[in-house]
């Protein structure tokens, strides 16, 4: 069975090392200020970094990082969606979505910033 982590961060930039071990990917969150979300694959061969500057994503912003994060990991295992075979894509985009959800809840209560999805 095939393992990849989905890591997804609500910080600000200046907290991103805070949660991230991997010196390349925190340089590479913390070149993309300018962009309210960021998603990074290929850094880490088993994790994809979902990175939300804050907790205030429109349900479109959500999606449109699931569909990066989703396409890293079909990059990871070889796999090209189209259109003839594009459920898979919709099933996990669903599925990222639908937990980014959750976390951004227990982010707003908890303050936790960052979930492995």
């Amino acid at each position: 069975m095939f393992q990849h982590d989905i890591i997804a961060l609500f910080c600000s930039y200046d907290e991103v090392k805070d949660y991230i071990s991997n010196s390349e990917v925190a340089k590479a969150i913390d070149e993309s200020r300018d962009y309210g979300a960021v998603t990074l694959s290929g850094y880490e061969p088993d994790a994809t970094y979902i990175f939300f500057q804050n907790v205030n994503n429109t349900p479109a912003e959500l999606a449109h990082e699931a569909i990066h994060a989703a396409h890293g990991i079909f990059n990871r295992i070889g796999f090209t969606s189209t259109q003839d075979n594009d459920e898979m894509l919709a099933y996990l985009v669903g599925y990222i979505v639908q937990n980014i959800q959750v976390h951004l809840r227990d982010a707003w209560v908890d303050k936790k910033k960052w979930k492995r999805i």
